[in-house]
């Protein structure tokens, strides 16, 4: 075994310190209490959200069964011919029937929002993600990608340790040296930012089984210090904000408990595997915002006659997705979560001759669920155009509907983006500006 010393970014120390015995997400995780107020003794009492960002440069055919498609010339695969009715909150759509799969409290907030990207090719990744250019710089004057802006203006709110995305991958959905298909990393303020397996980022915990299994004693005795430093130093509205987020002793060892079975297990690179680690960063409080990428049929130009490769990959796409909500419920933060997907584009909305979809810009759907966002179908398609094709058509920013539309069908991905933004408890006003073009719908955000 070599002793060469193994030198560590800046990132991952500062992962392993947030998670170590004194570290202050382990902290903050065991006791209730935000890091803001650990920090500088801050008592915001913010909205403020995690989110889980799903993109794949493969363009899934995530649009191609959705609410909203089962119209005539709108070419679905066997298994899904027939749709059936799926109840997203309040709104009774149809749709193929694997949607019905969804987690119940999913669908209490799941929301298909129709859209165009206008990308056709792999190689158009970073325009999407920085909706061709659209996205506000965070710093200087280039643009910056969505899910990057999203998680610095979620800091704020949240108070993480990171202001920047972690990007995640399993190993058979990435390609780190083309990135031609499957997940890629952000970058933020220009920079790129290290692409995570989930060995690699369980690596960077080397000490939290170990601390975790004392999790009740360990939580004991940062409560201990936390009241005797505030009887010394503090004020009695600092202590009455202390009272109200700790949590019990019991409840500090049942997270534990969870999150060392959970980091045990990652012994692999898989999307199960994924979703397990993404859930304890967000738990741990190390960044507000995850990226990764869930395989929905990837870049499906081939097919056969069932289209086995569409239909295999919404029911393996949707499996994953509840079980990264079992994750995020098994934590406590289903209710502080945010889930998107949206990808570079969508799918052609007929087979081609090889029995797959070509890449279509024309139409994709963000797939969205989690507090601040109402359940539904925003936006819809119609054939317009020489080929006939459905498109995602203009958009009413009030309702969500088409008709009396006031936002151009070819700044539906803005709105979406500025939509999603709004969700995260960011004012509508601030989301206006991070995003050019669009508007925000109002339709939704949740009442």
């Amino acid at each position: 075994m070599s002793n060469k010393k193994i030198k560590l970014s800046r990132r991952e120390a500062l992962i392993m310190a947030l998670c170590s015995g004194g570290g202050l997400g382990l902290r903050s995780l065991l006791t209730g209490v935000p890091i803001h107020f650990l920090t500088r003794r801050s008592m915001a009492q913010t909205a403020g959200k995690h989110m889980i960002y799903c993109y794949s440069r493969d363009g899934d055919p995530v649009n191609s069964n959705a609410p909203g498609t089962y119209k005539t010339g709108y070419e679905h695969p066997p298994a899904y011919q027939t749709p059936e009715n799926i109840t997203l909150g309040s709104q009774t759509l149809q749709a193929a029937g694997v949607w019905n799969n969804l987690n119940n409290n999913i669908k209490q907030t799941a929301n298909f929002f129709h859209l165009r990207t206008t990308a056709v090719a792999h190689n158009e990744s970073n325009q999407a993600l920085t909706l061709n250019g659209n996205v506000g710089p965070i710093v200087g004057s280039s643009a910056e990608m969505l899910p990057s802006v999203i998680s610095n203006e979620m800091s704020k709110l949240l108070g993480t340790q990171l202001d920047s995305p972690i990007s995640m991958a399993a190993s058979g959905n990435t390609n780190v040296n083309t990135q031609t298909v499957g997940a890629v990393s952000a970058t933020f303020k220009g920079r790129n930012q290290q692409l995570y397996l989930p060995t690699g980022v369980k690596s960077l915990f080397p000490a939290l089984s170990q601390n975790l299994t004392n999790a009740r004693s360990i939580r004991d005795q940062y409560v201990d210090s936390l009241y005797s430093t505030l009887k010394a130093t503090g004020t009695p509205a600092q202590k009455n904000y202390v009272d109200e987020h700790i949590v019990s002793g019991g409840r500090a060892r049942q997270l534990g408990d969870q999150l060392v079975t959970a980091l045990n297990t990652v012994d692999s690179d898989t999307e199960e595997n994924v979703m397990k680690t993404a859930a304890a960063l967000l738990a741990l409080k190390v960044t507000p915002l995850v990226t990764l990428s869930i395989n929905f049929g990837g870049d499906n130009h081939d097919d056969n006659a069932a289209k086995a490769t569409e239909v295999t990959g919404h029911t393996n796409g949707i499996t994953t997705i509840n079980s990264l909500y079992d994750a995020l419920v098994s934590y406590g933060i289903q209710d502080q979560t945010i889930f998107s997907m949206l990808n570079i584009f969508g799918r052609d909305t007929r087979f081609n001759t090889r029995g797959g979809r070509h890449h279509y810009g024309s139409h994709t759907v963000m797939f969205s669920f989690g507090p601040g966002i109402k359940g539904g179908m925003i936006g819809d398609v119609a054939q317009t155009g020489s080929n006939n094709f459905y498109q995602s058509m203009a958009i009413n920013s009030v309702t969500g509907g088409t008709a009396g539309a006031d936002i151009d069908a070819n700044e539906t991905h803005q709105s979406a983006a500025k939509s999603l933004i709004a969700a995260t408890g960011v004012p509508e006003a601030k989301a206006e500006t991070l995003v050019e073009g669009g508007k925000v719908v109002k339709a939704y955000l949740e009442d």
